[in-house]
């Protein structure tokens, strides 16, 4: 019995752990269009709109002025979770409900440019 206990008391703790490191989605994949949903016919003029102010060319935040320099924090998973799951980004404002969309299609299809 004891090592029984033992047993159970390792693996509830080691499930407690993962469960708490593991961050989850909070949101419901949206692509039902037949559109497929790009950087270059959409995603760009969000990030222009939205994270251009701090993140230009030259800039010390982070540059997401073009597809190379925004991969970097979307392969990743820094750009989802900036934006979509825990939204600390964009600082000045949130981003609409269907740009949101937009973004989360993006991401769901591979980032394609």
């Amino acid at each position: 019995m004891t090592n029984y206990f033992k047993t159970s008391l390792v693996i509830i703790c080691l499930l407690s752990i993962v469960s708490v490191s593991c961050k989850k989605k909070n949101y419901t994949p949206v692509c039902n269009s037949t559109e497929t949903i790009t950087y270059t016919s959409h995603v760009k003029d969000i990030v222009q709109k939205e994270c251009m102010n701090c993140h230009n060319a030259g800039s010390d935040n982070g540059e997401f002025h073009t597809y190379a320099k925004l991969s970097n924090i979307t392969t990743n998973g820094i750009f989802e979770n900036v934006t979509l799951i825990e939204k600390t980004m964009p600082k000045f404002g949130g981003i609409s409900k269907d740009n949101q969309d937009i973004l989360k299609c993006w991401i769901e299809n591979g980032f394609p440019e």
